[in-house]
């Protein structure tokens, strides 16, 4: 699993005027959940921007004043016009004990049904998993060369070694559909065997009256 180191200062003063100028300066507040407990703090917008705002999960490396932690981000806030961070949620993890996270998907390989016209359709972007700190991949690959058109692959065909997938068996992560191009020529051959089928009956209808 990838990791960011990040500086963190602890909060002197908290409320909604403290937490209004640490974001006119240029900061996002955070809460630290978990080991010795909880701490509010803040850190460097742009410092979030470069791992926050990106494909990879990250292990942060904490450093608060000092006070070193590893966690994950557990939920962060948006500003619902322009997206800004607005503040985050760390949970600080132990390498003895299961941590839930979503990492992302990795397809691998070209599916049969694509090379063969179809359209790959990717479901799950990111599946939810258990597991150690020290087991968890960086991202789950998910070999997609034997899809034809019409098929899926699902929670349940998965495997990483030292996880277990937390989504519903039943979920598609991804499939491959039929494309515009194969429905036209389907639906081509459709009306020439319409075409074909209605020609014979009339034949078959012209033979029957020449023989009265």
């Amino acid at each position: 699993m990838k990791t960011y180191d990040i500086k963190l200062q602890k909060r002197t003063e908290v409320g909604k005027k403290a937490t209004k100028k640490i974001r006119r300066d240029g900061y996002v507040p955070c809460e630290v959940y978990g080991g010795a407990g909880n701490v509010h703090c803040f850190g460097a917008h742009l410092d979030f921007e470069k791992s926050i705002h990106t494909p990879h999960v990250y292990q942060f490396n904490l450093d608060m004043d000092g006070e070193k932690r590893k966690a994950i981000v557990q939920a962060i806030q948006y500003h619902p016009v322009t997206d800004r961070i607005l503040h985050i949620d760390f949970l600080t993890v132990d390498d003895t004990k299961l941590i839930g996270i979503k990492l992302p998907v990795e397809l691998v390989g070209t599916a049969i049904g694509v090379i063969r016209g179809g359209k790959l359709r990717p479901i799950m972007r990111k599946v939810h998993v258990l597991g150690l700190l020290s087991d968890l991949p960086e991202t789950v690959k998910v070999d997609i060369s034997k899809l034809a058109v019409g098929d899926s692959l699902k929670i349940g065909q998965l495997s990483a070694p030292g996880v277990t997938f937390l989504d519903s068996k039943d979920s598609v992560v991804v499939s491959v559909g039929v494309s515009r191009t194969i429905a036209k020529d389907e639906e081509v051959l459709e009306a020439a065997d319409g075409v074909e089928g209605e020609e014979a009956t009339e034949e078959e209808a012209t033979e029957e009256e020449a023989a009265e």
